[in-house]
């Protein structure tokens, strides 16, 4: 069980964040839709709402197989796929892991796919940290389309007063939208708030 009492993520108003394991989805991606439907709309782009619920929905199945904490998709107004991922995860410390370090987080969360991660230590508001930024093959979903690059940027953080490890950890496929997405992921392990 982890020693963190408070974890807070704030994500920018065009992020939607997902519900919780007990909210039903069918509900929730109907208005959610609505809402982004109705946003884009006021930005004059024409929305239809059942391929932004159908995205919404397989978005959210996917994350709650791993069970985050918290979990946000980028939808830039008139999109109905979203672009980005944020997902927060804790690890606490365990027998065969007595401490987290911020090493074995730069380690375990390293990939070597296409060249070397950037790996370089950083202090955050909640307490020194561990930024990953690197690029991953992922499977295609058939066997003679090609594979995707997903690029990635994950924070390992080390709350102060804490034992625990709080990871935030940012996907994306999209080409040629890196810069923006890493300014804003940045922000976001700045504003998140853990407390013991």
């Amino acid at each position: 069980m982890s020693d963190l009492n408070l974890l807070s993520v704030l994500v920018p108003e065009d992020w939607v964040t997902l519900p919780g394991a007990g909210t039903s989805l069918s509900r929730w991606s109907r208005a959610t839709a609505e809402e982004l439907a109705e946003r884009g709309r006021a930005a004059g782009h024409p929305m239809d709402t059942k391929p932004l619920r159908a995205d919404l929905t397989a978005w959210a199945k996917d994350s709650r197989s791993r069970a985050p904490l918290s979990a946000s998709l980028y939808y830039p107004d008139g999109f109905e796929e979203a672009l980005a991922l944020v997902e927060v995860q804790v690890f606490v410390p365990d027998e065969t892991l007595p401490v987290i370090t911020l090493d074995w987080l730069a380690k375990t969360f390293s990939a070597s796919d296409f060249g070397p991660p950037e790996v370089t230590r950083v202090e955050v508001p909640t307490g020194p940290a561990v930024r990953i930024r690197q690029n991953l093959a992922m499977e295609s979903a058939g066997r003679r389309t090609p594979g995707v690059l997903r690029e990635t940027l994950t924070y390992g953080m080390l709350p102060h007063g804490s034992t625990s490890a709080v990871m935030l950890m940012a996907s994306w496929s999209v080409p040629g939208v890196g810069e923006e997405l890493e300014a804003v992921v940045d922000e976001i392990a700045r504003r998140l708030e853990a407390s013991v």
